[in-house]
């Protein structure tokens, strides 16, 4: 998952294949988009490990992370079926993360993170029976279900250090109980919680990496004990402790350790550690990127590996027994998977947003996750960095995903968690700050706020507002022109907006949930649009970031079709 790329423009136009063709067109759209070329493909591993679950008929579920999906294997290694659809909508799912299955019924509960945040529920063989929308949900990653077919979720995170750490116990049909957990280090506070597993008595066994220990709660949410040593090297407990798994029947409690790539175990009686297996590394029973695990009814260990694109398979003494699939199936090189635009990724934290310097060809970048801006030269040398993670001070960022240098030196960033936009200088001294978009939800951090930036000619500067609906322009020293947009599929309307690209008298703005671009005078009325939802030339799977070249191509990332179109415009 972190394996350095460097992905530079330049980079990316030598492997484009020419084409042309004239895209269709709404009756009376002023509007003309030719198909040029696609700069990349989809470049998907055959599994990307996530969620574990062992099924109530003795099958492997698996959650395929970046293929959306939830796949049934053997013991063996057999694949027996794949089910959720990739996407939005009832029994889709975008990232499944965890997975979780009632011991009574059998019914299969898959933990989506994505917007709207939601559980898709299924029956024990896989078909779709209900989407469980809770309206305080933040990040459902991960869950478990009680001996009593309680559904219990964690909603936790690491992005900030007020993200409220919590866990939320439901009925089987998703009905709010009751809650429990207050962010903190005292003994019965919580950190961020990256794994769950049920223990006799249905007693909650968390995986509390924010403390660096396992906290132990009981059936009512009442806090029991901890345990765990914190540190590095066999049976302590790193600083990203995965996935749980128990064997009640043994009284073990088995965690995957991704900070030290291996399996601890632990006595839940003595709080002791038994034994630990594994190590970094590609081969049979090593460990590159540990996610979650599960128990198999031949009691051998299922760990999902997401970063070696398999499941290892282990004896509960750690002797290796198998990889599914076997061989693993990796990514091919050349292809794209879920991304959002054209960037660096190496010494990043999830960046997001990228711009070239008009001045001297330098590169800027959000490093999103870590809130900090971070420049680059064009041959890939860290040049320098400002900012850092936070919601109160002028200087703070929070899960900011845009950024436009502009030519008159200043870097305008869109500051998306925080709910404004803002000018700075090139060290980060902010010239001004206005409110820019709304929260999505209960402040659901993924897209509030506003998104990207573009300038024209005269200095003014756009921005765009998914959960808001809204477009925006402001005049170099700040002052808000104006914020239009309304919601709708119709000519001109608005329906999750996210890129901005200026060319000329005339903006660009990609929409999400249509699938097309629209375009504009730089007074916001409408010039016309083009673009469906598809994976033909001219079609698009959620549009996002938009740029021009010096020749006034236009470059749209079409992130669920994990490629770039380019296209010339006119108007």
């Amino acid at each position: 998952m972190r394996r350095a790329v460097q992905l530079w423009v330049a980079c990316l136009l030598a492997t484009v294949t020419a084409a042309a063709g004239l895209v269709s067109e709404p009756a009376g759209a002023a509007v003309s988009a030719t198909y040029v070329r696609t700069i990349g493909r989809p470049g998907h591993a055959g599994l990307y490990a996530w969620g574990m679950a062992t099924a109530t008929n003795g099958t492997i579920l698996v959650g395929d992370y970046n293929n959306r999906r939830i796949k049934r294997y053997s013991t063996s290694g057999q694949l027996l079926q794949s089910f959720s659809c990739g996407g939005t909508g009832q029994g889709c799912t975008i990232q499944p993360y965890g997975i979780a299955v009632d011991p009574n019924d059998g019914s299969i509960y898959v933990f989506d993170v994505n917007p709207p945040r939601e559980v898709e529920k299924f029956n024990a063989a896989g078909q779709y029976v209900k989407t469980i929308v809770d309206p305080t949900f933040k990040y459902t990653a991960r869950g478990q279900v009680d001996s009593q077919s309680r559904l219990i979720v964690v909603d936790s995170h690491n992005i900030s250090a007020q993200f409220p750490n919590r866990v939320k116990v439901l009925d089987k049909d998703g009905n709010f109980l009751f809650e429990f957990g207050q962010n903190g280090t005292a003994p019965n506070q919580l950190g961020v919680v990256r794994g769950i597993a049920i223990g006799p008595n249905d007693d909650i066994y968390l995986s509390d990496v924010g403390n660096r220990r396992f906290d132990v709660y009981d059936k009512n949410g009442q806090f029991l004990r901890n345990f765990g040593t914190a540190g590095a090297g066999p049976c302590l407990l790193g600083a990203d402790v995965r996935g749980l798994a128990m064997d009640k029947a043994d009284r073990l409690l088995y965690a995957v350790d991704a900070t030290d790539s291996r399996v601890e175990v632990f006595d839940i009686d003595t709080g002791q550690c038994v034994r630990s297996f594994g190590g970094f590394g590609y081969d049979p029973g090593q460990i590159a990127g540990g996610r979650e695990i599960t128990i198999g009814p031949d009691g051998n260990l299922y760990v999902a590996d997401y970063t070696a694109t398999k499941v290892s398979v282990f004896t509960p003494t750690g002797q290796w027994v198998r990889e599914i699939p076997n061989p693993p199936q990796p990514a091919p090189d050349g292809g794209f998977r879920g991304f959002r635009g054209v960037n660096d990724p190496m010494a990043m934290d999830y960046p997001r947003g990228l711009s070239v310097d008009p001045s001297n060809g330098n590169i800027w970048m959000n490093n999103t996750r870590s809130g900090n801006i971070k420049q680059y030269s064009a041959s890939g040398a860290f040049v320098s960095q400002f900012g850092k993670q936070g919601r109160t001070a002028p200087e703070d960022f929070y899960y900011a995903r845009g950024i436009h240098a502009g030519t008159d030196g200043r870097l305008y960033i869109p500051d998306s968690g925080n709910l404004r936009f803002k000018a700075v200088s090139k060290t980060g001294a902010v010239a001004w700050t206005q409110p820019c978009g709304a929260a999505a939800g209960t402040d659901n951090f993924i897209l509030m706020g506003c998104t990207t930036a573009a300038q024209d000619s005269a200095g003014n500067v756009y921005t765009a507002a998914p959960t808001e609906n809204k477009v925006y322009k402001f005049d170099r020293n700040g002052t808000l022109i104006w914020k239009q947009g309304v919601q709708g599929t119709g000519p001109g309307q608005v329906n999750q907006p996210y890129g901005v690209a200026v060319r000329g008298n005339r903006l660009y703005v990609s929409n999400m949930a249509s699938d097309r671009i629209n375009v504009y005078d730089l007074n916001f009325v409408p010039q016309g649009n083009f673009g469906s939802l598809g994976s033909s030339h001219g079609q698009f799977r959620d549009p996002t970031a938009l740029a021009f070249d010096a020749q006034g191509r236009l470059y749209v990332v079409d992130m669920f079709n994990e490629r770039v179109e380019v296209f010339t415009v006119t108007s």
